[in-house]
Formats: C-alpha cells, sequence, structure tokens
C-alpha cells in the first residue's frame, strides 16, 4: 500500500488527474525549495518502490516443500443448490385456500397458509433474492365469467359477486446450481480471459483472478489425475497491477532513471533546466490511471495437481407459478353474512341485498338457521329463502348434526324440563313435534324415547325415508345395527338370577332379540346375552348365547353357523375376517368366517385383528402377527395402552418408555 501511494503522489505531482501535462512554471513551483541533489534522492527512493511494485506481480510465492509426502485427499466439493421453492412448499400450496368476505362494498379475502409463502424458509440462501410474492392473476366468479387483474393486494377485490376461484402467480427467485470453470495445463484460461493457470507445477498452482470476478468465487478445487480432490495445505493471496498500468510503471522507471543520471553526470546544474527536462520527458498516460490490482492466488496442495475446479455464484432466476385457488366459502341457502357500515345482512351470488344489513351481527348456525342480533339480543332466526325473510324461532338446535342432509334436532326450553323435537329444515315442519323424550337418530332411522311408569322405557322407531313408524313397545335400550334392530328388554326376576340389573327397588333379568327394518321379530326366542360385542360388524357374524346357554355364530337372517365352537374355551366376535379363540389349554389363535383354525393355536394372548394385523403374545413378548400368523414387529417392551376396536383398519400401541406404534410396527413419535 506505501508503494502504490508513493507512485500516486509521484504522479499527482507530475501529472493532472486526467493525465494532462504540467506546464514548465508548475513544475518549477514544485522544486524551487529543493536542491538538485535532494530531488536526485526522492527519485531514487521512487524509482525503487515503482520497481517493487511491478516485481511483487511477477514474484511465485512458493508453499515449500510438503513435510508429508503422502497424498491427502478431502470430500468433493458439493455446491448446495435449494429446492424450488414451490416444490417446497407443495403441501402449503396443496392446502392454500381462500374465504370470501363481503363488506362495505367490497370483497375482502382472508387467506389460509399463504404467510408462509411470502418468506423463504430460513435454510435457504436468500442473499440478493426478493421475498416471494402471490399477486392476483384471474378471478373467476360463480356465474362463469371472469376477470383479469395484476392486483399487488391480494386481499382486497371490488366485487360483490361470489368468487368460485383465483388463479394467482406465485413468484419468487432461486439460485441456479453453482456452475465451475475447469483449468489444467492444456487449458488455461477462462472463456472470457477473467481466470488464468499461471502455473501448475506438481503440488503448487498460481491463479490470476480478474478483480471483478473474485468476489464470485465459491470454491477453488484441485483433482489429481484420478480425478480425486486434494487436501489444501497451504495459500497465499497477492495483488497485481493490470497489464496498461505496469507499462505505463515501466515508462516511469526509465523516465526516472534518466533524470537520475542528468544530475550525476552534471549534465543538468540548474533547477530550470531541470524543469525544462521534466516537461519534455515526463511520461504521459492518455488514459485516466487505474490501480485497481487483481489477485494472484497461489495454492499448495497435499498430492499432485492435475487439474482444478473454479466454482462460481450460481445467477438468479426469475419463477413463476400459476395456481388456481378455490374458495372455500359456502353460500348457505344462495346467501352469505356480508357488512355494509357495521351492519350485517344476507348477501347473494349476484351481489344483490336479500336480506338489508340492518342487524348488529349475523351468524350462520346450521342449513337455514341464522344467529341474529338485532340490539343486545341475541337469537336464533330461520330463513326463508323463497319469502326472504328471518324469522325468530322459539326453540333451541341441540347439536351441528344434520340428518339425511335436512333433518335436525331441536329442543325448547321449559321451567321444568325441556321438550326435544325433530325439524325438517325444508319444509319448516316438525318431524316430531317437541315434548319431554329422548331422541336416538341414525342414518336411516330415528327413535323416540320417553320415561314411562314401568321399569322400561317406552321406544317408538321410525324411518326417514317415509316416516313409518317400525315398531313400538317397552324396552331398556335398542342398538340399531344397519338395517337390523338389537332390542335389549327386562323380565322382573329374582336377586338369585345369573344376570340382573335393580331398578326401582326390583331385580330384573334382561334378554335380547332381533327386529327387521320392517318391525318384525325376527328370533323365536330370546337371545340371553352377546359374549362380546353387540353387533354383526362387517362379516355380518354375530356371537350369542342363547335361551339353552349355547355359544354360537348367527347371519343377518339369524342361522345359526356350524362352527365346532365347543372345542373352545373362549371365542371373540369376529374383526377383518377373524375370530380369536382360546383352546382347553389356555391358548390362543385365530379361525376365519368358515370356522376352520387358520393361525394356529400357541399364544398367550390374542387381540382383534386391525388393519390386517394383531396384537398377540407368544414366550412373554409382545408381536404383531399378519394374516398368515407371521411375525410382522417385535415390541421392545411392555404394551400399556392399545386399541381393541373390532373392524377398524387402523390401532395404536403405546410401550413402558412411551413410544407409540401403529398397527404396521412403524414408530409415530
Amino acid at each position: 500500500m506505501k508503494q502504490l501511494l508513493s507512485i500516486l503522489l509521484f504522479s499527482l505531482f507530475f501529472l493532472t488527474a486526467h493525465s494532462q501535462v504540467r506546464t514548465k512554471n508548475e513544475i518549477l513551483e514544485k522544486i524551487q525549495d529543493k536542491t538538485l541533489e535532494e530531488i536526485k534522492e526522492e527519485f531514487k527512493e521512487i524509482k525503487q518502490e515503482v520497481e517493487a511494485s511491478i516485481n511483487l506481480s511477477n514474484i511465485r510465492i512458493s508453499g515449500g516443500p510438503l513435510n508429508d509426502t503422502e497424498t491427502k485427499y478431502t470430500v468433493p466439493y458439493t455446491a448446495k443448490e435449494d429446492v424450488d421453492l414451490a416444490e417446497y412448499y407443495s403441501n402449503r400450496l396443496s392446502e392454500l385456500e381462500f374465504s370470501q368476505e363481503i363488506k362495505n362494498n367490497k370483497t375482502e379475502l382472508s387467506w389460509f397458509n399463504d404467510f408462509y409463502l411470502i418468506v423463504y424458509p430460513r435454510s435457504f440462501n436468500t442473499k440478493g433474492l426478493e421475498n416471494p410474492k402471490i399477486l392476483l392473476d384471474t378471478i373467476y366468479y360463480y356465474d362463469g365469467t371472469k376477470q383479469h387483474t395484476s392486483l399487488t393486494n391480494y386481499n382486497t377485490v371490488n366485487t360483490l359477486k361470489k368468487i368460485d376461484s383465483i388463479s394467482i402467480l406465485y413468484k419468487y427467485q432461486r439460485y441456479k446450481k453453482a456452475e465451475f470453470i475447469e483449468l489444467n495445463n492444456k487449458h488455461n484460461k477462462s472463456n472470457d480471459g477473467k481466470l488464468f493457470l499461471s502455473l501448475i507445477e506438481d503440488h503448487k498452482i498460481e491463479l490470476q483472478i480478474d478483480s471483478i470476478l473474485e468476489s464470485n468465487i465459491l470454491y477453488i478445487e484441485a483433482l489429481d489425475a484420478k480425478g480425486k480432490p486434494l487436501w489444501e495445505k497451504s495459500t497465499f493471496k497477492s495483488k497485481s497491477n493490470i497489464k496498461s498500468q505496469e507499462k505505463y510503471l515501466e515508462e516511469v522507471i526509465l523516465f526516472l532513471t534518466n533524470a537520475i543520471e542528468k544530475i550525476e553526470t552534471k549534465e543538468i546544474t540548474t533547477k530550470e533546466k531541470y524543469a525544462e527536462y521534466i516537461y519534455n520527458y515526463q511520461p504521459r498516460k492518455e488514459i485516466k490511471i487505474d490501480y485497481t490490482p487483481k489477485t494472484i492466488l497461489f495454492n499448495s496442495y497435499a498430492g499432485k495437481v492435475s487439474t482444478i475446479k473454479v466454482y462460481l455464484n450460481p445467477g438468479i432466476v426469475n419463477v413463476e407459478k400459476r395456481l388456481n385457488i378455490t374458495n372455500s366459502t359456502i353460500y348457505s341457502n344462495g346467501v352469505t353474512v356480508g357488512s355494509l357500515d357495521n351492519n350485517d345482512g344476507l348477501i347473494d351470488k349476484a351481489g344483490k341485498w336479500v336480506i338489508k344489513p340492518i342487524y348488529r351481527s349475523i351468524t350462520h348456525k346450521l342449513l337455514n338457521h341464522y344467529t341474529v342480533t338485532k340490539e343486545n339480543d341475541r337469537l336464533l332466526h330461520q330463513f326463508n329463502k323463497e319469502k326472504k325473510e328471518l324469522r325468530p324461532v322459539p326453540y333451541i338446535i341441540k347439536n351441528t348434526e344434520v340428518y339425511n342432509n335436512k333433518y335436525i334436532e331441536i329442543f325448547v326450553p321449559t321451567n321444568q324440563n325441556r321438550k326435544t323435537g325433530l325439524l325438517d329444515t325444508e319444509t319448516l315442519e316438525y318431524v316430531l313435534k317437541p315434548e319431554e323424550r329422548e331422541l336416538k337418530l341414525k342414518k336411516e332411522y330415528y327413535i323416540s324415547i320417553k320415561e314411562s311408569d314401568t321399569a322400561s322405557d317406552f321406544f317408538e322407531v321410525y324411518r326417514f325415508a317415509d316416516h313409518k313408524k317400525i315398531f313400538e313397545g317397552h324396552f331398556y335400550k335398542i342398538e340399531i345395527d344397519n338395517d337390523l334392530f338389537i332390542v335389549e328388554h327386562i323380565e322382573e326376576a329374582s336377586k338369585d338370577a345369573s344376570r340382573y340389573i335393580h331398578k326401582k327397588g326390583k331385580y330384573y333379568s334382561y334378554y335380547y332379540d332381533i327386529y327387521n327394518n320392517e318391525g318384525v321379530k325376527l328370533n323365536k326366542e330370546s337371545i340371553n346375552y352377546f359374549p362380546d360385542k353387540e353387533n354383526f360388524g362387517k362379516d355380518e357374524l354375530l356371537l350369542v348365547n342363547d335361551s339353552k346357554d349355547q355359544i354360537y355364530f348367527i347371519d343377518k337372517k339369524l342361522r345359526k353357523q356350524k362352527f365346532k365352537l365347543k372345542r373352545f374355551k373362549q371365542v371373540k366376535s369376529f374383526s377383518n375376517g377373524f375370530a380369536a379363540v382360546q383352546d382347553h389349554n389356555n391358548k390362543w389363535g385365530y379361525i376365519n368366517t368358515k370356522g376352520d383354525i387358520v393361525i394356529p393355536l400357541k399364544y398367550s394372548r390374542a387381540n382383534y385383528f386391525i388393519g390386517n394385523s394383531a396384537l398377540i403374545m407368544f414366550n412373554s413378548q409382545s408381536h404383531l402377527i399378519d394374516t398368515n400368523g407371521k411375525v410382522i414387529f417385535t415390541f421392545s417392551g411392555n404394551i400399556i395402552r392399545y386399541s381393541s376396536e373390532p373392524d377398524a383398519t387402523k390401532a395404536t400401541y403405546t410401550i413402558q418408555s412411551g413410544q407409540l406404534f401403529n398397527h404396521l410396527g412403524k414408530l409415530l413419535n
């Protein structure tokens, strides 16, 4: 730096900023306070420094001999490339959706998952990248029309119509994969001339790098003749002058040499003549002087270098993805809640007010029911689409369950109790008027249950399709099993009965009957009980204990299956095609739906088949077996919790350590 500074001072002494020639008077003014001998000594010092500057660009730094002659390799350099942002966010993009809210004559869009999409992940190289953007491109309306837009604010649209979907542009940037330039003795210069491998000798290299390119270099990798990367032993950088500057400095040295000689030979004896000499022979440069150095890199490696790879910073790519996003807003009854000047109303898909915005708030409750606040009241209202009116109702919706797409359970609070009914939301009429009762609703049937003076409640079973009452009676419990009804009834008995319940101070035995969907009882004699589950399940086989205390399976037509169950001590219900059975030696195995033993009885425990596997215990260790009886997973500890739902497709098992596994033995936590 000192050398360059001296050269700079010298240049400023003789030259203007734009290399214009100094006048004789200007030169004389600069040297008038010095003797010729002093001028000569200063010129000698400047000459030495200029020569040192030129020599620096030609010197080669030796890394010295390798202390360890053994070749050492390193890990191959891998140029990191970030995955495509849309690929990285593929799950979030697939879940991206928006909802539409009509507010003050505009549509406000609320986006879900968009926050993550407009920032780069922390692991990404984001230097110099613009932040990702979401731009609205095309808006598709419910009526088939569309609107092209280039809105940068993707949260507001000037429309009141229902939007079906929006085409967005997801714009972001990414780096290309880093490129490299390969140099060796045959090809020692890059195509653009900015890299020059000036020396490659044994373990040493000398690489000249254009100053503009230097900051763009990621990594320099040296390879031996086999293409293996060598371990870097030492590295040294120096700055070198560019060619035009070196040529100019050579002219400066020649001028200084002659100027010093003129004084030493006494060819010039006065400062006036010396100023005239300097004026006539001063170095002239036609362009502005450039003192920007270039870099020379001296590296040594633990092995003989054959080739070097210079990895360069990748370029930036602009990426644009077009995505179609669906509106998640549901226009129930053809309308949605909109607001104007802080008041709510109902607006249709065309953007027309069906219920004027005159209410403090409107919230959709269920189907055609809305919770409406006028002042401080908050009441349930029924929306009549034909009449375009909201009417307050005297009942409360019990839950959000909807049966057969239109029936809901409602109740009316009273001073002592509440009355429950069933409402048809299309006709706005009661199917069952509110009375003191309980309702049991399931798919195609509904059951009214009223308390009775007897030990049994009064049940009425109806079909949704035609609201026909199928059967009724005093029962203890009814379970709906698809198109069959498992009916439990009780009969008064003594405390000594093998199975009894205690109710209203009396003892009752319980029995079961099975009715079809026309209300016909299918069994001639009542069933004592069900040894396991109380429904037919996927395999349509039910395990029963009859009035004669015999255990067997029946099908849905109540036909007894000819399985040889007497050979077993215990039998469980079928689950996914298999039933666990225990012999009189306390060993468990499995039978199929034909009653054949298909998995040998050798386990100390056996659970239901769930998701094509079953939990068993063998030799004091818990395992999962497949449908062929093959062990597919062995648990490393005792199981403390496990699934036991017949016919399920998935199961979980927890061992003492807290680890959770699924039905395939895959660790879930």
